[in-house]
């Protein structure tokens, strides 16, 4: 008997969503990425929100794998992975090492299974104790409530970084209530 594939229908890639990002919100797609060797291993293709919270959950990274002795191909990074350069328009990823871009399945448009979910997040999060024995189990509350999947994290470490050096942090109205606007029309909607 073949195993059921569940496919996450909440996420949704902006660019073809009626969502966008709030004004004054930098929107990172078509940005280079560096990773912890600070070698530019790609740009953000995407951001991937769930829409029953209104959160971006992944970026899609368009890895040149080239560079890195790696297949080139999309892959998904938690968005909690990255810190937003915005002075320099670069995302870097320095948690992220060639091992865990080796490990990644590719990403295919449409296609983000609950299986490809874990996979990620085992990639990045081996240790942490999340078991799902349960094949059909799947709880996006649960899933999604780690470090890993915090956008907060991807401005916070960047403005840690500049607090360090004595400079105040331009923290984004965005940050203050932690909410990110997105638009369907007439209708506005918070995108976090």
């Amino acid at each position: 008997m073949a195993e059921k594939v569940i496919v996450n229908g909440n996420l949704k890639e902006l660019h073809s969503s009626g969502f966008e990002m709030e004004k004054g919100e930098p929107d990172i797609r078509g940005w280079k990425v560096r990773n912890d060797q600070n070698q530019v291993i790609g740009k953000v293709d995407e951001l991937l929100f769930d829409l029953e919270s209104l959160r971006v959950r992944y970026l899609i990274l368009d890895l040149e794998g080239k560079p890195l002795n790696l297949v080139s191909r999309d892959v998904i990074i938690p968005i909690g992975l990255a810190e937003v350069d915005k002075e320099n328009k670069i995302i870097l990823l320095p948690e992220v090492t060639v091992g865990h871009l080796a490990s990644l399945p590719e990403y295919k448009k449409g296609n983000v299974t609950i299986d490809t979910e874990r996979q990620v997040r085992h990639v990045f999060a081996p240790s942490q104790g999340v078991e799902y024995n349960d094949p059909d189990f799947y709880d996006p509350k649960e899933f999604y409530n780690n470090k890993y999947f915090d956008n907060q994290r991807t401005y916070e470490s960047h403005i840690r970084k500049a607090d360090t050096k004595n400079e105040k942090p331009e923290i984004p109205e965005t940050l203050k209530d932690h909410t990110r606007t997105a638009s369907t029309g007439n209708e506005r909607k918070n995108l976090n």
